[in-house]
């Protein structure tokens, strides 16, 4: 299942972050259920164990100038890139144009609610995907190749 990453204008310093991610990086889908703008929506984390520090020292002057330092980056908590894009919105549908098999939130989290029954398991989250690129479209692939 191909997954569309979204917002990251929103949360700075995800742009930055995305280009220091190396190819298959793994990422945290996180349910947000309190979401004011969508029930469905499901955020998008990275731990900094998957960022390549050399490539982020090499992009430290943007860091600084959108507010975050290298140490707290590296130091930190997961850092959230953005959201998986709203099923039927605009994104999603002009990216699914050109990429296929892309499928947005609502179809993600039915994927992950049946994944959870087949196992036994009572909470579906976290759930992990591997980010790449598909042209500049930043696609989560998912389930990951080993769920942790």
């Amino acid at each position: 299942m191909k997954l569309l990453l979204v917002g990251m204008h929103f949360n700075p310093p995800a742009k930055i972050i995305l280009q220091c991610l190396p190819s298959a990086a793994k990422v945290e889908l996180r349910s947000e259920p309190t979401n004011p703008y969508d029930e469905n929506a499901v955020e998008v984390w990275v731990s900094p164990s998957e960022i390549d520090e050399t490539v982020l020292k090499l992009n430290e002057e943007d860091l600084v100038a959108s507010g975050f330092d290298l140490d707290e980056i590296m130091d930190g908590d997961a850092i959230r890139l953005g959201h998986i894009a709203a099923s039927g919105k605009k994104p999603i549908l002009t990216a699914a144009l050109t990429i296929r098999g892309l499928v947005g939130n609502v179809e993600f989290l039915a994927a992950a609610r049946v994944q959870t029954e087949a196992e036994s398991v009572d909470e579906p989250w976290p759930q992990f995907g591997t980010l790449s690129f598909i042209g500049e479209s930043p696609i989560i692939t998912w389930p990951a190749a080993t769920q942790s």
